[in-house]
């Protein structure tokens, strides 16, 4: 078993977009500092669990080092030790509960070996099974900002599929399987995810419910085995490594221009008077933001082209309606500098005015390539101020929850609820009105 899989669960897009497995597979593995952050959080909520140890022990001490990801480790502070408290708490709670439960912290499911694939595999981040089995929770641990849904997941659909098949696999018939014979009862999938207004989120299925959703994911897997496998655009395209260079996507954010009509009764983006924007639906507006990535990919086609045009017009080669034309003038000292300084000089310019310098900016501090990630957390808690950016408009990617809806779809006691709220409104110093959210049979957020 290779370090990825072909058909990693974590990866959402392939179960939509069949074809981007063969499209990605032609570019290499990267990573990014969003990403390598997460790993710290991740290890750090590893550690804790197996090594059942409080996460505050952890804080100002380095972990992972020489960890392929970031060899120098990472050094715990208060708020990466508080996210990584919201699960332990959490699995804690749901361990009263359950009446005690058997925790696993980075295991591998596998709904592949149960479906005839061995490209289908992943690393559940933590797996909560009671003593009888009647119950099995896959709770997957999300570190970043960006909304992730615990409804229609296909990366937890399969974690929990994994989990579930080596319990039943006796039980399984075709397509369907003895669900009244198996031990499973109830299969949780929880999102964690400290960073949002709702932290925790679940769905819950049955046995048989999970393994028809797991019958459609296998559909999907045999569908990137067909060497047409179709792209497909959509949400999912937005980690995509193809995403810039699939003509699917793009066509798809340019084909509402062909329905802007503007007062002329033209169909050309160009020909739209500005001054009638104004006046436009608002679903044109938005077909118009659609189209801005493409249109950015546009302009590097053309600059690109621009380039390899000049090399050929200069060579002799003829570019059908273009020639060669002079661009903006540019200014430059006649004399070397020494003898540039001293004539400026004479003419009272300072050597602040000669040489005008300001300090670095954050940004670029942050890039200094021998910068410890130490120094980075230092520079960070006690240089670094970060402002809001100035407003804009940018596609809708999350949902968010009121602090009221917060613990909602989790069944806990009033006065547990009242105490988890508080402790959490107390380690943020702020105030958060505890209401009791009513009860509900409905599991589904």
């Amino acid at each position: 078993m290779g370090k990825h899989a072909r058909l990693g669960p974590s990866n959402h897009r392939w179960p939509n977009c069949p074809g981007s497995v063969r499209e990605e597979a032609n570019y290499p593995d990267t990573t990014n500092n969003a990403a390598v952050d997460g790993t710290g959080s991740h290890l750090l909520l590893e550690h804790c669990v197996v090594n059942e140890q409080a996460v505050d022990s952890f804080i100002n001490t380095l972990i992972g080092q020489n960890h392929e990801d970031r060899p120098t480790g990472w050094l715990i502070d208060k708020k990466r030790a508080d996210r990584v408290k919201v699960c332990l708490d959490y699995i804690d709670l749901r361990n009263k509960e359950l009446g005690g439960v058997v925790v696993e912290s980075e295991s591998i499911s596998n709904p592949g070996e149960f479906m005839g694939r061995d490209d289908w595999w992943g690393t559940t981040d933590i797996t909560l099974t009671t003593v009888n089995q009647s119950v099995i929770e896959v709770i997957d641990y999300k570190d970043g900002f960006v909304w992730v849904d615990a409804k229609n997941n296909p990366q937890l659909e399969a974690y929990g599929l994994g989990k579930l098949l080596p319990l039943i696999d006796h039980l399984v018939m075709g397509n369907n399987f003895d669900h009244e014979q198996s031990p499973v009862k109830i299969i949780r999938l929880t999102i964690v995810q400290p960073k949002t207004s709702k932290p925790v989120r679940y769905v819950e299925y049955s046995p048989a419910q999970l393994w028809q959703r797991g019958l459609k994911l296998k559909d999907a897997a045999s569908k990137t085995d067909q060497a047409g496998a179709l792209l497909c655009s959509g949400d999912w395209c937005r980690w995509c490594k193809h995403a810039d260079c699939c003509d699917e996507l793009n066509s798809k954010k340019m084909e509402g221009f062909a329905m802007l009509d503007n007062k002329s009764g033209t169909d050309s983006l160009t020909n739209i008077d500005i001054t009638s924007i104004a006046d436009m639906p608002a679903e044109d507006l938005a077909k118009i933001l659609d189209a801005k990535e493409s249109l950015k990919k546009a302009m590097k086609v053309i600059e690109t082209a621009e380039v390899e045009s000049l090399k050929r017009l200069e060579a002799g080669q003829p570019i059908p309606r273009y020639t060669i034309g002079s661009g903006n003038n540019s200014q430059a000292w006649k004399e070397d500098e020494k003898l540039t300084v001293k004539k400026l000089k004479g003419m009272r310019f300072t050597q602040k005015d000669l040489y005008p310098t300001k300090l670095l900016s954050p940004a670029q501090a942050l890039k200094k390539e021998d910068l410890t990630p130490r120094q980075r957390d230092r520079m960070i808690a006690e240089l670094i101020d970060v402002k809001d950016g100035k407003p804009k408009v940018v596609p809708m990617k999350t949902n968010t929850m009121s602090a009221e809806e917060m613990f909602a779809e989790i069944d806990i006691p009033d006065a547990t609820l009242i105490e988890i709220v508080t402790t959490v409104a107390t380690d943020a110093k702020c105030t958060i009105d505890v209401g009791v959210a009513p009860n509900t049979n409905d599991n589904f957020l």
